[in-house]
């Protein structure tokens, strides 16, 4: 699971967009089968056949926790300061790629006067 982690959080915001759309429409649609499940269990107890009940809820409980495994997949939300940005920080790197070389260019320009 770390190295799916670790994917997820070096990868584009876009790319996570996507990914949390696609499971969230997996959760949308494993709430929509426990809902309708419910649905076709009380509809059946209360026509009198009992039978029903506890495969019901044993499907009901497999169905939750499909939804908390597939939950765990979302990505972290994206911040202008992600888990990349602040390893980068922590080496004593600029942020900013360009950050260092443009100082050491404004300088070496003025003839070292600044």
């Amino acid at each position: 699971m770390s190295g799916f982690r670790r994917g997820q959080n070096l990868a584009h915001p876009s790319k996570k967009s996507v990914l949390a759309l696609a499971i969230t429409a997996m959760l949308g649609l494993i709430i929509c089968l426990q809902i309708w499940l419910l649905t076709a269990t009380l509809n059946t107890a209360l026509g009198g056949d009992h039978s029903i009940v506890v495969p019901s809820l044993v499907s009901s409980v497999f169905l939750f926790l499909a939804s908390l495994g597939i939950f765990r997949l979302l990505p972290k939300p994206y911040t202008w300061r992600s888990a990349p940005d602040l390893r980068i920080e922590q080496q004593g790197a600029s942020p900013d790629p360009r950050g260092s070389e443009v100082k050491k260019s404004a300088t070496s320009d003025l003839g070292g006067k600044a």
